[in-house]
C-alpha cells in the first residue's frame, strides 16, 4: 500500500526567526503500541504532537485506562499534566535535557520528532539514554553511552536509525557509594542496549518527517539478546491547524504542580529534596520569576522550623 494511502498530510514551513533552529511547524496524530516482555504488558494508545522547531507538545491517552498525559517540551524544561478518569489531575515541571520515561513515552515522539538540536552538539560518539536507567542515579550524573546513528540529509535532519550500545558493566548506587560489576560473557565486552528506527517518511514542502517508528529496547536472556521492551508508533494525519501560542499543556480550573525547578533541601530525617508546589489556575503555567517570592517565604519557614527541631531538648 502506498504512504500516500495511508497518510494525508499537510505542512507549513515558518522561519520564525535567523537563530531558531530547523523553525518547521507541524502537527501530526495516530497511535502506538508499547509492549514490555517478560510481565507481558502491552497497552494501545493514541497521539496528537505539535511540533515547532526543537519544541514539542504531546497529547498522549491510553485506549483502556483513558488516562492521558499532556507533555511539553521547550528550551530544557519539561511540563507534564495527567489526567486520569477519577477526575484527579497533576502536574510536574523539571529541567531536563530530554523528556523523562515516565510512561507517557513523551520521550520517544521527542526523538522522533524534535531532536535535531539535541543531534546538532551531540560529540563523540556518545549520546544520553532516553529510557529509564536500572540506576536512575546516573542520570543526575550526566551519563552517557556509546552509539552509533544517522540523521536524515533533509530538514529538519531528524534521525533515520540510532544504536545504542552497553559497555558490558551494571552500575548501582548503595550508600552513597557507586559500584559495578560485569554482565556474563559474551556480553561483558558490550552489546546492543537499544536501537531506534524510522520505519517510513513523509516528503513535504522539503521535509523529511518520520510516518512510523520504532524503539526497541533489549536484555540479556542467558546467551542471547531478547526485547524487553518495544515502542512502535504510526501517523494517520498530519494538519496545518492554527499551533499553540505557547508549548504548555492546557487545562481549565485548578492544578496542582510538582515543581523540581524549585527544591527544598533535605534534613536528617527526610534527605531527599523536595520539589516546590503549588496551584496552577485557568491554564496559566507561572514562570520562575513570578514564583519566587512565595518560594523564598515557604523556604525561611521551613529553614526556622528546622532550627527548631535541631535544638537540644525540642521535641
Amino acid at each position: 500500500m502506498k504512504l500516500s494511502a495511508l497518510i494525508s498530510c499537510a505542512v507549513i514551513v515558518t522561519l520564525l526567526s535567523k537563530t531558531e533552529l530547523h523553525a518547521q511547524e507541524f502537527q501530526c496524530s495516530g497511535s502506538f503500541v508499547r509492549q514490555v516482555f517478560g510481565p507481558g504488558e502491552s497497552s494501545t494508545n493514541n497521539f496528537e504532537i505539535t511540533v515547532r522547531g526543537c519544541k514539542l507538545l504531546t497529547l498522549t491517552s491510553n485506549v483502556n485506562s483513558h488516562h492521558t498525559a499532556q507533555v511539553a517540551f521547550d528550551a530544557g524544561t519539561v511540563y507534564e499534566l495527567d489526567s486520569f478518569p477519577s477526575g484527579v489531575r497533576a502536574a510536574t515541571i523539571k529541567n531536563v535535557d530530554i523528556p523523562d520515561d515516565d510512561g507517557t513515552c513523551a520521550n520517544y515522539f521527542w526523538l522522533a520528532y524534535a531532536s535535531a538540536c539535541y543531534f546538532e552538539h551531540a560529540t563523540n560518539n556518545k549520546l544520553k539514554p532516553i529510557w529509564m536507567l536500572d540506576d536512575p542515579y546516573l542520570v543526575d550524573e550526566q551519563f552517557t553511552v556509546k552509539a552509533k546513528w544517522s540523521n536524515s540529509p533533509q530538514a529538519p535532519h531528524l534521525p533515520k536509525q540510532i544504536v545504542y550500545f552497553s559497555d558490558g558493566i551494571y552500575r548501582h548506587l548503595t550508600d552513597g557509594k557507586r559500584g559495578s560489576y560485569s554482565a556474563s560473557a559474551p556480553f561483558n565486552q558490550g552489546y546492543t542496549n537499544a536501537l531506534y528506527e524510522t520505519l517510513s517518511v513523509t516528503n513535504l514542502s522539503g521535509l523529511e518527517i518520520p510516518s512510523e517508528f520504532k524503539f526497541t529496547r533489549f536484555y540479556i536472556s542467558g546467551k542471547e539478546l531478547r526485547p524487553r521492551m518495544i515502542v512502535t508508533a504510526k501517523v494517520a494525519e498530519f494538519r496545518t491547524n492554527i499551533l499553540p501560542p505557547n508549548f504548555r499543556p492546557r487545562f481549565s480550573g485548578s492544578v496542582d504542580v510538582s515543581d523540581h525547578r524549585l527544591l527544598f533541601p533535605g534534613y536528617p530525617t527526610r534527605p531527599t529534596p523536595r520539589p516546590f508546589s503549588y496551584k496552577a489556575k485557568d491554564g496559566v503555567w507561572p514562570n520562575l520569576k513570578e514564583l519566587q517570592p512565595t518560594y523564598e517565604k515557604e523556604l525561611k519557614k521551613r529553614q526556622e522550623h528546622q532550627k527548631k527541631l535541631e535544638k537540644p531538648g525540642f521535641s
